[in-house]
């Protein structure tokens, strides 16, 4: 089965999106108080919806470090340094041109071996790019309608 480009295209941005989030709170902890006295104002319907959502962000990355994994894991002989370089440099060249799907697939096999190898990313390099990356992706988005 084919998809729509369009479709494709909009399916990596929303996991770069989810990434970029995530690094960019990831040492951000909410309070457990405020925590709860927010999800007592959610709606039912607000609840299901966001299960449904937060349930699909959580298995894109599993999903995606499966698809890795399952292709032979190209950047396993990598050093953690030379990973972090080339990670570094995809986040970089996305953050300019957010179309390329090259950059887009070797930033999540990238993102996964790291997942694989138990270490994270360095966002710290990369802040600025991700907020830029996000930008240009807010920016197409709203060109599509």
């Amino acid at each position: 089965m084919q998809y729509p480009h369009w479709l494709m295209v909009a399916g990596a941005i929303l996991v770069v999106v989810g990434f970029i989030g995530f690094a960019l709170h990831k040492n951000k902890a909410e309070p457990a108080e405020t925590a709860q006295a927010e999800a007592g104002r959610m709606t039912s319907d607000d609840d299901e919806a966001d299960k449904a959502v937060r349930s699909w962000i959580d298995s894109e990355p599993v999903d995606s470090v499966a698809d890795y994994a399952e292709r032979g894991r190209k950047y396993a002989a990598l050093s953690d340094v030379e990973l972090s370089s080339a990670w570094v440099q995809t986040i970089r060249a996305s953050a300019r041109d957010t179309h390329k799907k090259e950059q887009r697939t070797a930033q999540a096999d990238y993102s996964a071996e790291f997942s694989l190898r138990g270490i994270d990313p360095p966002f710290d390099l990369v802040h600025d790019d991700m907020v830029q990356m996000t930008e240009n992706i807010k920016i197409w988005m709203a060109s599509l309608s």
